[in-house]
């Protein structure tokens, strides 16, 4: 993690860095996986304690606790984010989700819209299409153990 004011970088060792000058840093490291890449971001702030966010894909959230004590270990105090992004490539597994009851009330409601308000236009498959959660793609969740050593690592990496 690179101090923004340009004193020393955070240290996953005590030993080398016994206090933090600075808890106003950030991190990142990207690494390919797939056809896709990892990316790992770490921001922190000054904070009277430590507080350690994690926002991680489903498959990785049992990281969770794993980064939470690397951090305590080079950390004693400031708000840490940790952000994990996996960007799969072209030929991902995934689906499309169609919420069928939900497109039924959007219908109706927008029904009854146009009937109160006396609106002109049509109700066509664009417009239904666009509205929130009536469609949704969801990727195969990725449970792989290469993927969660490449995330350490990079996690690793972006503490110091």
């Amino acid at each position: 993690m690179r101090c923004l004011s340009g004193l020393p970088a955070l240290s996953m060792e005590r030993e080398r860095s016994p206090m933090i000058r600075s808890m106003t840093g950030f991190g990142r490291r990207q690494a390919p996986w797939q056809d896709g890449s990892v990316t790992v971001e770490m921001r922190s702030v000054n904070h009277r304690f430590l507080e350690i966010a994690c926002r991680l894909p489903k498959p990785l959230s049992h990281l969770e606790d794993s980064f939470k004590k690397n951090i305590q270990q080079c950390c004693t105090r400031g708000r840490i984010d940790i952000t994990v992004t996996v960007q799969a490539g072209r030929g991902r597994p995934g689906s499309v989700n169609l919420d069928q009851p939900l497109a039924k009330q959007y219908h109706q409601a927008l029904r009854t819209l146009k009937k109160s308000l006396k609106l002109s236009g049509s109700i066509d498959l664009a417009l239904m299409a666009g509205l929130r959660d009536v469609l949704a793609v969801s990727e195969q969740p990725v449970e792989d153990p290469k993927l969660a050593k490449i995330v350490q690592l990079l996690t690793a990496q972006a503490l110091t």
